[in-house]
């Protein structure tokens, strides 16, 4: 039962690690969002349609400051990759950390449409 665990968990990275070179020849957008990370405030990226635009990174962006200290304000950056054509809202939540989980303090969704040559063009921002 272990062995059959442990080749379906290698079956699944390697079917995740094909898809993301599969989907990832289209174009690439660049979200930049103001957080605070060292006091448990943090972005969240989601899409509702992955198949069309995905959030495929984030990085937080510091002007080479060198070390956050607390309570510093930073730029969290949000890579999001063309797939297929269509449309999709990008969810952008920002939440602090709780005991009990988190709380979502502020929401801001993104439509973008995906043409057919991978381009992708912002259609709104709310």
């Amino acid at each position: 039962m272990t062995v059959l665990l442990s080749a379906l968990k290698t079956m699944i990275a390697l079917i995740t690690a094909l898809t993301g070179l599969i989907n990832s020849g289209g174009e690439k957008e660049i979200v930049r969002l103001y957080a605070n990370p060292t006091t448990g405030y943090y972005w969240q990226c989601e899409s509702d349609a992955p198949e069309v635009l995905r959030c495929t990174s984030r990085r937080y962006e510091t002007e080479d400051r060198g070390v956050l200290t607390f309570g510093d304000t930073v730029v969290q950056a949000f890579t999001l990759t063309a797939g297929e054509p269509g449309r999709a809202v990008i969810t952008f939540r920002y939440s602090k950390l709780t005991l009990n989980g988190r709380d979502v303090i502020s929401t801001y969704r993104y439509v973008y449409q995906v043409d057919s040559g991978g381009h992708i063009k912002l259609l709104s921002k709310t």
